[in-house]
């Protein structure tokens, strides 16, 4: 089992798996030259290789969040952020701002490919002010990003709702 050690200072700080042979890799914060921190792996040879995540860290709890309201009902509303690849749910929170009127109107949280993967609609209550959080450790298990997607149900006869969807998550690097 490989396990990291840390070694020097902030700039040129190195961490290392704990393995040996030709074939250990280092991460080192070094700089890009203009004096911004990066990580980079350094190969056996010496190489260095920047690492990039697109302005995300790995590990920190990232959030999206969208709106949905009455005249969404019968339809889907989609994130206009995605959750990307290699995201695992942490949490999903569904805050009912205004009470959805109506008959029965219902919501599920998922994606294009699974409408209720975060959330059916036994786990909300959408004709209640209330913020349902639902604990989650639910992987995004697509090769790549989606939308995160409310399917609204029900309603009929619906003249107000509103509600926020926010949804937790945090990156984990490829195995």
């Amino acid at each position: 089992m490989a396990t990291f050690k840390k070694i020097d200072g902030i700039i040129g700080t190195q961490f290392f798996l704990d393995s040996t042979g030709a074939d250990a890799l280092k991460f080192v914060a070094t700089n890009d030259g203009g004096g911004n921190p990066v990580l980079a792996v350094q190969d056996p040879a010496g190489s260095l290789i920047q690492i990039q995540a697109s302005n995300v860290s790995l590990g920190t709890v990232q959030y999206l969040a969208f709106d949905i309201v009455f005249g969404d009902l019968g339809g889907t509303v989609d994130s206009t952020t995605t959750l990307p690849q290699n995201a695992v749910v942490q949490d999903l929170r569904v805050i009912v701002s205004t009470l959805f009127d109506g008959t029965s109107p219902t919501l599920e949280v998922g994606t294009q490919d699974t409408a209720a993967l975060f959330g059916g609609t036994g786990d909300f209550n959408l004709a209640q002010s209330n913020t349902y959080t639902i604990p989650q450790w639910t992987e995004q298990p697509n090769a790549t990003p989606r939308a995160i997607r409310a399917t609204l149900a029900g309603g009929a006869g619906a003249t107000q709702g509103a509600a926020k969807i926010v949804v937790g998550y945090v990156l984990v690097p490829n195995n």
